[in-house]
């Protein structure tokens, strides 16, 4: 399954060694990891066993909180940052996911300016170990907790002093799935997109997020697909499902039903050249 990975957050209750031997075993060749899962593991033997299972990496879940609303000072975060960098080259993960962490009572200004200060110390860091940083908006109705950054607009313009091979843009179809002017504008943002998240939503999803079932909502994923094809993107396509909307699924459930939907729609807007989608299809109706 090249080019498509599932988050470690959409199976919560399994352990690390569960997540890629499940996964793996699911016909996954990507994960996106989750540090609080590889913190309860040695580093060298996770590293070690993801390469003796031809799982690679296309994120690792996440450095931040430089604003100060996570509980660390901002010195501190730096240092987690630093190490969150040294865990993603370790595992050789194509990006390491950044939420900046709330506003905190600052001003917008000066939220901005300790990210600023954040990047301009880690992307070096980050660059000299063959690391990418992705930041990740989010509306802030949704992830008041996490991130400032409400608009991918407000992010490019950030990103906008730093090169496209050393900082990129996550973009979560969760977030931005509904919204057509995003859409219109993707070719403004393609050469930052670092990583497409996946998770269906309904019209009415509100506070708190209530991530769906790839197909069970309102994202019309063939036409994000089709589109991001056209616009020249070639990176990884990460499942993150959690949340109440799926928390009665059954996980191995939610790894057969993803790779079933995700393997009919390749094949019907691409004529499949993502991945051998075949042995994945759902089996034809008598």
């Amino acid at each position: 399954m090249r080019r498509f990975s599932i988050s470690e957050l959409s199976s919560l209750r399994w352990s690390f060694y569960q997540d890629v031997i499940r996964y793996a075993a699911s016909g996954f060749t990507s994960i996106g990891i989750w540090r609080q899962k590889v913190g309860d593991c040695d580093v060298l033997e996770a590293a070690d066993f993801l390469h003796e299972m031809r799982m690679k990496v296309s994120s690792v879940h996440w450095a931040g909180g430089f604003t100060g609303g996570s509980g660390m000072s901002y010195d501190d975060a730096i240092e987690d940052a630093i190490d969150a960098i040294h865990l993603t080259s370790r595992v050789q993960g194509d990006c390491l996911i950044v939420h900046p962490g709330c506003r905190n009572g600052h001003t917008a200004g000066h939220a901005r300016r300790l990210l600023l200060s954040a990047l301009r110390t880690l992307v070096p860091i980050a660059t000299d170990f063959g690391v990418k940083l992705a930041i990740e908006p989010m509306p802030c109705r949704t992830a008041s907790a996490w991130t400032f950054l409400e608009t991918l607009d407000c992010s490019l313009n950030l990103l906008s002093e730093f090169s496209e091979e050393n900082l990129g843009l996550v973009l979560d179809l969760y977030h931005v799935g509904l919204n057509p002017e995003v859409y219109e504008n993707l070719e403004n943002m393609i050469n930052r997109i670092a990583l497409v998240q996946l998770s269906d939503r309904d019209y009415a999803a509100t506070w708190p997020e209530r991530r769906l079932m790839l197909g069970t909502g309102n994202v019309p994923f063939d036409k994000w697909f089709r589109r991001l094809h056209e616009m020249g993107y070639v990176g990884n396509y990460e499942i993150e499902l959690h949340g109440r909307g799926v928390a009665e699924v059954d996980y191995a459930r939610m790894l057969s039903d993803s790779l079933a939907f995700l393997a009919d729609l390749t094949l019907d807007v691409f004529g499949n050249p993502l991945h051998d989608a075949t042995q994945f299809r759902r089996p034809s109706s008598p």
